[in-house]
């Protein structure tokens, strides 16, 4: 008789939170290196800390992968997520909470926005906002990045945004309350309190060629537009490839509502003489319109629509505009195409295509739309696609599946845009 295979033991709750976890990801703009997220999990202290790991990508020869030989902790911070690599290619900012050296002992309130060279090294702080950084995106040509902020709408500059949380922390130091009152109708999202009195608002922190910061700035005030408050991030804005202009999704109505319809206006971040600040892009009572992508040549705008006005839980669609000629969106996918778009969309280098992900049968593959031929197809099925970047000729998602936790994996893109 045949022995039975060694048993192995079993996959149990300590044994699963040992488990490292692969988060978000960033690729260079050669498409050679991968940045993730890396969350390891502590269960006798309760915590997890997250770094940055660095992946090289190699695509030579029309064959993707990653090397796992070469992977390494690219920060050692406790909190540090987000990673982002500049357009140049220089840079990688990421946000974080860290040890403050100008205070012994102390440790960033909020998350803050730190920059380091793409190639190693240490990182510095850019910015010192009370409130905090949320989601961002780096300006093209790398001198600036725009970012998500809770702040108070009616205070004018960012040193009176420092002063009022200088305030709230001390009053709340104080013991003086633990309640909160707000007038507003969404001020709760699943387990997250949403802070009373604030807006979401889009910042610009401009940055000098070697990478210092610059002057800080909200986008948004006096414009009337807030994004929604619905957990704020970068499926609200988009910006434009000549680096002049940021897309913004939000409610147009006076008073702001969860579950409102939004629209996507296009904001100039320095509006030219004779030209209006804020212009409608996308805006109907019946369609929410979110997940807005500039095509590489600015001609074109694509996004997420669904048509709530008929059916609150109407699935979301691929959706695009052309900005030059003035005319009408339209829906990109067949009418029986029966799958919702998540975001966020990416363009493809040579604007002809456009990828997604999509639940299909249970699963959560990625898609390729062509814009010439309106079909909509699956490049990398298998389990679930949480995470992909484009870049040159490379492919890189983070997946898992029924076999196998999240990993990285690389993909070489042929003529087509097939991967490989």
């Amino acid at each position: 008789m045949t022995p039975p295979p060694a048993s192995r033991p079993p996959l149990d709750a300590d044994t699963l939170w040992r488990l490292a976890r692969v988060g978000a990801l960033a690729l260079s703009p050669d498409g050679r290196q991968a940045v993730c997220v890396v969350s390891q999990p502590d269960m006798q202290a309760n915590r997890s800390r997250a770094r940055l790991w660095r992946l090289a990508v190699d695509v030579a020869d029309g064959v993707g992968g990653v090397d796992g030989t070469q992977a390494q902790a690219f920060t050692l911070g406790e909190h540090d997520a987000a990673p982002a690599f500049s357009p140049c290619g220089r840079f990688l900012a990421f946000t974080g909470r860290r040890a403050r050296a100008e205070q012994p002992g102390s440790v960033d309130a909020t998350p803050q926005l730190y920059l380091m060279p793409a190639d190693g090294g240490e990182a510095r702080r850019l910015t010192d906002f009370s409130p905090g950084v949320g989601a961002f995106r780096w300006r093209p040509g790398s001198r600036g990045i725009v970012f998500v902020a809770w702040v108070w709408p009616e205070l004018k500059s960012v040193q009176a945004q420092h002063r009022r949380f200088a305030q709230q922390a001390r009053e709340q130091a104080a013991g003086r309350s633990t309640q909160e009152a707000t007038s507003e109708m969404q001020y709760r999202h699943f387990g997250s309190v949403l802070p009373a009195g604030r807006e979401p608002q889009l910042l610009h922190l401009a940055l000098q060629a070697d990478g210092s910061a610059g002057r800080l700035s909200d986008l948004l005030h006096g414009t009337g537009l807030t994004l929604p408050r619905a957990d704020p991030g970068l499926s609200h804005f988009a910006l434009h490839p000549d680096g002049q202009r940021v897309a913004v999704v939000h409610d147009p109505a006076a008073v702001k509502r969860a579950g409102a319809c939004c629209a996507i206006s296009e904001l100039w971040l320095r509006p030219p003489a004779g030209r209006r600040r804020v212009r409608a892009l996308l805006q109907h009572a019946d369609w929410h319109f979110t997940a807005p992508a500039y095509r590489p040549d600015g001609q074109m705008l694509a996004c997420i629509a669904a048509q709530r006005g008929r059916l609150h839980t109407a699935p979301q669609r691929l959706a695009t505009l052309a900005l030059q000629r003035r005319a009408a969106w339209q829906l990109a996918q067949a009418p029986d195409w029966d799958h919702e778009v998540d975001a966020p969309l990416r363009w493809q280098a040579d604007g002809r295509a456009l990828w997604f992900t999509a639940q299909a049968q249970g699963r959560g593959p990625l898609w390729r739309h062509g814009l010439d031929t309106g079909v909509s197809e699956v490049m990398v099925p298998g389990g679930w696609v949480h995470a992909f970047a484009l870049a040159g000729s490379a492919l890189v998602t983070v997946e898992d599946s029924a076999l196998h936790p999240p990993r990285v994996l690389a993909y070489t893109l042929g003529a087509e845009g097939q991967p490989g």
